[in-house]
């Protein structure tokens, strides 16, 4: 179905030429470059308000329409929509305060923008961003926030790193959630049911700038070996300075052969004390001692070590599932990682063109990662237990014959696959599909959050991504 003229009459009524993108403009491409190509339906109109007012205007003329439209910060797990897609973009304010230590800054920046910007503001802080850089502020922290640092400080939404922010709701209503602490409560990991965030106000703290991290590669034939030394590393190791993020994946150039892809492995490595301990045996020695590894790690601050994952937006485009279940440190025995190899090869089995798309993230995190929010009923998502997250992805490039039943249904086995012991709860709730129960998932939580739903938005107006149905 078309926008109907009389819409595009009202929304020119409120906004400027300026802040109305359309398919023609040369700023559409960029405006609707989404992570994964499945979810961009190409909206017929990309609103960007430049102003409260604006914003204000637009969020209670979508609410109260019946145009399918969603929000976009970072574009990252945003679902498209096919009327109007509304771009947060403009809102980069950017604010810190010595005293409080703390920042407000605007919902529609990246984290790469934040951490230039608190670098360059609050030298010696960190604000508790993403490991990627080109991830939006907004939706990554609703649904979590996790940082290098989290096994420190927490996630980025609990209660003490997340302090406030400022809402438009549904019915065109402005405050500060903090003002109504049962919106506040559902923001921190309930996702964008409930209103338009336009700021947020977070705690920064005080880090280490030289931190040593970076890239050890390994050759195919180590799989074995990393991961009998992982399991062994995550036995021991309880340093919440400590992190990882243990890769699976095609790491070859693509080529004109009919070679099938295989996997191959790579560990980037965090550790905030420094290169010394880093390459001692209470850090990664055990994965630099590994036959064949090849050291690109190096000492650097925590920008610069978030720009190391900038090299994921290549994967941006392509016909992308994801899903992020979380899993026990006594889950993650020595064929842990040789399973996972085991289900990158299956998915190419399954079909050739998931071998350039497919790839599964282990994020070790430290302990105080998710049970830092103070009990189950603190925060909305009720992350309580030292897990560590597995990112799975599945995916081809745009065109190629593969269905997405197929990726879907590879998605779904793969848990359990990877990790028997694996339970229909456990999943942080950045990437939700089908087949998981946000009954289960939120657990004791769930029938509060409908409520709130029902209260701010109870036509269910903000139904993208993750969606809490109102009563």
């Amino acid at each position: 179905m078309a926008l109907p003229s009389e819409g595009r009459t009202t929304i020119r009524s409120f906004l400027t030429d300026e802040e109305i993108i359309e398919p023609t403009s040369d700023r559409y491409a960029s405006a609707t470059d989404f992570w994964t190509a499945y979810k961009n339906p190409k909206p017929q109109l990309v609103l960007r308000p430049k102003s409260l007012p604006a914003l204000q205007k637009t969020v209670q003329y979508l609410c109260a329409s019946d145009l399918d439209f969603s929000v976009r910060s970072g574009g990252n797990n945003t679902s498209g929509a096919k009327h109007v897609q509304l771009s947060m973009s403009a809102f980069d304010s950017f604010e810190f305060d010595q005293d409080s230590e703390t920042v407000t800054i605007g919902a529609g920046q990246t984290w790469g923008e934040v951490d230039r910007k608190v670098e360059e503001a609050a030298p010696g802080y960190t604000v508790l961003s993403t490991r990627v850089p080109f991830v939006g502020v907004a939706g990554s922290l609703l649904l979590g926030g996790m940082s290098w640092f989290s096994g420190e400080h927490g996630l980025c939404s609990d209660p003490h790193n997340l302090l406030d922010a400022h809402v438009v709701l549904p019915d065109g209503r402005m405050l500060w959630a903090s003002t109504e602490p049962d919106l506040l409560w559902a923001l921190r990991g309930g996702g964008g049911n409930f209103g338009v965030v336009s700021a947020f106000k977070v705690k920064v703290h005080r880090c280490p700038q030289k931190i040593h991290a970076g890239t050890i590669a390994f050759p195919k034939t180590a799989m074995k070996a990393v991961s009998q030394g992982l399991s062994d590393f995550m036995k021991r190791c309880t340093d919440p300075k400590l992190g990882a993020h243990v890769i699976v994946m095609n790491f070859d150039p693509p080529t004109d052969t009919d070679d099938v892809p295989q996997p191959g492995i790579a560990i980037v490595i965090f550790d905030s004390h420094g290169e010394e301990h880093g390459r001692s045996e209470l850090g990664f020695k055990w994965a630099f001692d590994i036959e064949g590894a090849v050291d690109m790690t190096k000492v650097m601050n925590i920008r610069e070590v978030n720009e190391e994952g900038a090299s994921l937006r290549s994967l941006a485009g392509n016909t992308i599932m994801l899903s992020s279940p979380l899993v026990d440190t006594s889950s993650i025995g020595p064929d842990f990682v040789v399973r996972i190899a085991k289900f990158y090869e299956q998915a190419v089995e399954a079909n050739k063109a998931l071998g350039s798309g497919t790839l599964v993230v282990l994020e070790v995190l430290g302990k105080g990662a998710l049970t830092s929010s103070g009990g189950p009923n603190m925060t909305a998502w009720p992350h309580t237990k030292p897990q560590h997250v597995l990112q799975l992805v599945v995916g081809h490039p745009p065109g190629a014959d593969c269905s997405q039943e197929l990726a879907l249904g590879l998605l779904e086995k793969a848990p359990t696959q990877i990790c028997p012991s694996h339970k229909p709860s456990e999943y942080w709730p950045a990437f939700i599909n089908g087949s998981q129960d946000l009954d289960q998932i939120f657990g004791p939580n769930y029938e509060r959050l409908r409520h709130i739903k029902t209260k701010y938005d109870p036509k269910g107006r903000l139904n993208k991504g993750l969606f809490i149905p109102p009563f």
